[in-house]
């Protein structure tokens, strides 16, 4: 048995051997052509960029209580603008949560690409769809953190070029049962 191991293991690395001068070489000139351009999508989420600050107010499931939140968000181009990159800190009370998102296009599924995590140990990814018609961004994910593994929605409607206007709503049971919901407005400083 020992023997048929050995036998396995050097034909795999002979073979490994042999298919390695098959490959195409490689030069920096190379390398740099097969770069990609920068996707034109990508160009629509400028009007998210720069410094918002935002009010909002949350309800949970079981609750009629409504807490109100503040918080401030930086949204800047990062790695050679391909990445919308989003730094926020929210106030609820005496409760303070940062957190961190990305946006980027995912040329495969034609829509873009969202991921979310922040100090609370929640993290998430997710996508987002621009509709000309309704002139609004609606975005779904999952996220893991303090109430689980759930699924989200949301949309966000800029109302002019310095205020946008944005709801979430997180789900738990396959989709079935509503925990939470937000809403809020945003405006840039």
């Amino acid at each position: 048995m020992t023997s048929l191991k050995r036998t396995c293991v050097l034909l795999c690395a002979l073979g490994a051997v042999g298919l390695v001068g098959c490959g195409p070489k490689m030069d920096k000139d190379a390398m740099q052509s097969m770069k990609p351009e920068r996707p034109a999508q990508l160009t629509m989420l400028d009007r998210f960029v720069g410094e918002w600050k935002g009010t909002g107010e949350m309800t949970m499931a079981g609750s009629d209580e409504v807490m109100h939140s503040t918080g401030t968000s930086k949204m800047s181009w990062g790695l050679d603008k391909m990445v919308l990159i989003e730094n926020s800190e929210y106030k609820m009370g005496d409760d303070t949560m940062m957190g961190m998102g990305t946006w980027t296009w995912d040329k495969k599924h034609n829509r873009f690409h969202t991921t979310w995590v922040d100090s609370w140990g929640s993290y998430g990814s997710g996508y987002a769809k621009y509709n000309d018609d309704k002139d609004c961004w609606t975005m779904r994910g999952t996220s893991t953190g303090c109430m689980g593994t759930t699924t989200g929605k949301g949309t966000m409607k800029f109302l002019d070029n310095n205020t946008m206007e944005w709801t979430w709503s997180e789900y738990c049971c396959l989709g079935l049962m509503k925990v939470m919901e937000m809403k809020g407005t945003s405006t840039r400083q």
